[in-house]
């Protein structure tokens, strides 16, 4: 058994690395971006204003996402409804926005749209707004503002799904019309939403959190341990398989062993057969010579005993004649 595990761990160790390295190279490029921008001590020039995605969210209206953290969407008109997020299978975005800015010109949210920004926490709506669909902004927990262009009677008229709770539950900031009123809330100094060196070093820090990282971890444990299982299985099930055939081998050895036994057996009683055959046939022909010479004694005898009356006879007939002979 101990030799089973050793070939198992020595395997294992080269598949763990293998795993690793995917998981390495799975991991964002934007973290050994950041290392090396906080090295050579220029944060703000390595990431400032650079865009990691952009796309169409509608026929008129699409969406940037910069390093910073900000999604913004703009546009005329109303957004696509979607079945499912249109960045849930982008774990970049998902754990980068901080920030959403929608602008003016842009008239509804698209179903699900937004769903899943673990640390989206501000978002700044247009008064061009009229509708936000179902599941439009939801399973974003870290939402603390919403800063809304126009006035408190304009939000009420915005046909809000209830599925949206993030949007019912927020505090609202009214009549935030341009980026600078937005900026001098937050604290900038900018006509850029922002524009603080502090506020944008802070929205670099490194984006790979075990939080965001524990679905890899976990599938890459499971598949290790699964790994793991799976050559030791292996390796017992080829052992099995080993002493099933070691067994089958030495059953057949044995039964061919058995065979020529009873051949060996079958051969020597055969042997034993023939010759007490043999041994009976010269004891019947000599018990018939035996028969034949009694019987050619007898015959032998008999003709003696004939020649010996025949001689008699024959004496007693000169007998007669000599006395007759003598009488005459």
């Amino acid at each position: 058994m101990n030799s089973i595990f050793s070939k198992s761990i020595r395997r294992t160790a080269a598949v763990v690395l293998i795993l690793m390295t995917v998981i390495c190279c799975m991991t964002p490029f934007s973290i050994a971006e950041e290392a090396l921008c906080l090295q050579c001590g220029l944060v703000t020039d390595c990431n400032a204003a650079a865009y990691i995605r952009s796309g169409d969210l509608g026929n008129s209206v699409t969406y940037t996402v910069d390093n910073d953290g900000v999604m913004t969407i703009s546009g005329k008109g109303e957004m696509f409804d979607y079945a499912a997020c249109p960045f849930s299978k982008d774990k970049e975005v998902l754990r980068l926005v901080k920030i959403l800015i929608v602008k003016e010109g842009v008239t509804s949210f698209g179903t699900n749209v937004i769903d899943g920004m673990k640390h989206l926490v501000d978002i700044y709506l247009p008064v061009s707004l009229k509708k936000v669909n179902k599941n439009a902004v939801i399973n974003c927990p870290s939402v603390d503002n919403i800063y809304y262009a126009g006035d408190s009677d304009q939000w009420d008229a915005i046909r809000i799904d209830s599925s949206n709770t993030v949007l019912g539950t927020t505090f609202i900031h009214y009549n935030i019309r341009t980026e600078s009123q937005l900026s001098e809330i937050l604290g900038g100094e900018s006509s850029e939403i922002w524009g603080d060196p502090e506020l944008a070093s802070s929205l670099r820090t490194p984006r790979f959190e075990l939080e965001d990282n524990l679905p890899l971890i976990i599938i890459s444990i499971v598949a290790v341990v699964v790994v793991i299982g799976g050559l030791c299985g292996l390796d017992i099930y080829k052992r099995i398989q080993k002493d099933k055939k070691d067994r089958e081998k030495a059953a057949r050895k044995a039964a061919r062993a058995k065979a020529a036994k009873e051949a060996r057996a079958k051969e020597a009683a055969q042997q034993k057969a023939e010759s007490e055959a043999a041994i009976a046939q010269v004891r019947a022909e000599a018990e018939k010579a035996r028969e034949e010479a009694e019987k050619a004694k007898a015959e032998a005898e008999k003709a003696k005993a004939e020649a010996e009356k025949a001689r008699a006879e024959a004496e007693k007939a000169r007998a007669e004649a000599k006395s007759a002979h003598h009488d005459e």
